[in-house]
């Protein structure tokens, strides 16, 4: 009987090592192969699209897991005929289209309740600059490359100390195609994320983030350098001296902060896919960034083809052109 019991023993220090390590490299498999369909089937999206971008959005949900959903740019969501300029004689004609305000939200994407994909827990994905400012084309400043405060925030609606409204969180971001199929680099991007249900369960039904009202609607928005400005929401072509003017509306159900600013998910050129769990075990900020640096699996996008490439690990890899 000790000598089975000592067998035993002996085989379950062989083998267990073996199956988790079998297991942790299936689950990154898998989210690999999640990332590359969905990747392939935005872009295609993006190309069957009459005109607008579309793409994808990378949040983590309440539950601690990472979704990634459908987004499509829709200027003509907030057309609206009564809005209209006033001729040199205080006159008013929406029929007249050199008068009428056309749509212009293209920065607003809205998220698709539909279409979404699911990182098999505990992997995720962030942007693969958040940690190596060496996979960029051009050097980046303190406010595009994660401080090791951003990185290790947990927390989407807690600001990191030091942190940009533009990357609050090292697993939200998007990104987005052209409809010729080109990716969109340094995007800004607002997401609109309609709230049916605001009474039951306040925040957007997709992302469950906070989410302006049609009462108290978003007017400005933090720009990629985190800068605050006001969102380009309709335009008109004719002022008293016959020239463009840009004009401001309310956006509302679109993704913002406590004080109602509209929060942006800049488009990015590629991602780091790793696992969470060894990642937030990895030690302090400095520990976790070298983890990311050393074990993830960085994807890169070409910018014109869309061509998905699978780079090496543990290797610095220069930004496609």
């Amino acid at each position: 009987m000790v000598v089975v019991v000592a067998t035993v023993l002996i085989l379950l220090t062989v083998v267990l090592p073996a199956a988790a390590r079998m297991w942790n490299e299936r689950r990154a498999a898998e989210a690999q192969n999640t990332i590359s369909g969905m990747l392939m089937t935005a872009r295609a999206k993006a190309m069957q699209s009459a005109g607008g971008e579309s793409g994808l959005l990378f949040f983590v949900d309440g539950e601690g897991v990472q979704r990634v959903a459908s987004i499509t740019q829709d200027p003509n969501v907030v057309h609206d005929e009564t809005w209209c300029v006033t001729g040199p004689g205080g006159e008013q004609d929406c029929s007249n289209p050199s008068w009428r305000m056309e749509p212009a939200w293209e920065n607003v994407f809205t998220v698709s309740a539909e279409r979404h994909f699911t990182m098999p827990p505990p992997m995720r994905a962030a942007p693969r600059y958040a940690v190596d400012e060496s996979t960029m084309t051009q050097t980046l400043t303190s406010w595009q490359e994660y401080s090791d405060e951003e990185l290790g925030n947990d927390d989407f609606n807690s600001l990191a100390t030091g942190g940009d409204q533009a990357q609050r969180h090292r697993n939200f971001f998007a990104m987005v195609f052209s409809n010729n199929g080109e990716l969109r680099v340094r995007r800004d991007v607002l997401i609109r994320d309609v709230d049916v249900d605001a009474e039951e369960n306040p925040g957007g039904d997709v992302t469950g983030l906070r989410v302006s009202r049609a009462t108290t609607p978003a007017r400005d928005y933090y720009r990629f350098d985190n800068t605050r400005t006001p969102i380009p929401a309709l335009r008109a072509v004719l002022d008293a001296s016959g020239r463009w003017q840009t004009y401001c509306k309310p956006v509302d159900f679109v993704v913002t902060d406590d004080s109602n600013t509209a929060i942006n998910f800049p488009s990015v050129d590629g991602l780091l896919v790793y696992d969470d769990s060894l990642f937030k075990s990895a030690g302090g900020a400095a520990q976790r960034r070298q983890y990311l640096l050393d074990s993830a699996q960085p994807f890169f996008v070409h910018r014109q083809s869309g061509t998905v490439v699978r780079g090496p690990v543990a290797e610095s890899t220069a930004a496609t052109p």
